[in-house]
């Protein structure tokens, strides 16, 4: 007797269990690089320009050198005709590209979701122990009840 309600004791410990289940939520990030161009404008150059000139004997005016420093993005066109000088620069607007990456991180943010848990849930082996408990329990009882009534039956 002590036999039985010991076991019986002993499935009646193991027979609860407090699951909880934790979930964790993955956090994804992901990295996106963009490649553009951007334009940027050459800010407008300069040129210099040396004459030196003479007058002949009949007063008139000749160029008798010059000098023209400039950059390499201007034209320059020189005329000197009756007695005129016409100094002409067109200046070639340019514009290069430039190649900027962005890069833009995108995080998500984990939100705390509650889970819901069930408390003393029984898991498969537990509800099998209780089963086999029961029809171990009902046999005792069966057994009990034929010893007690079989002195009874025989009489």
């Amino acid at each position: 007797m002590k036999r039985t309600i010991l076991i019986i004791s002993l499935l009646a410990i193991t027979s609860c269990q407090l699951s909880r289940r934790i979930v964790e939520v993955p956090v994804k990030s992901e990295t996106t690089i963009i490649e553009r161009l951007i334009p940027v404008t050459i800010p407008p150059d300069s040129s210099v320009f040396q004459a030196l000139f003479e007058c002949d004997s009949s007063y008139n005016v000749l160029l008798k050198s010059f000098n023209e420093i400039k950059s390499n993005h201007i034209q320059s066109d020189i005329n000197f005709t009756s007695n005129r000088l016409t100094y002409r620069t067109i200046t070639l607007h340019d514009t290069i590209y430039i190649k900027q990456t962005d890069t833009i991180r995108t995080t998500e943010i984990p939100v705390v979701q509650e889970i819901p848990y069930y408390v003393n849930q029984l898991s498969t082996l537990q509800k099998l122990l209780i089963a086999f408990a029961l029809i171990v329990v009902c046999i005792l009882i069966f057994k009990f009840i034929i010893k007690k009534y079989k002195s009874l039956i025989i009489k």
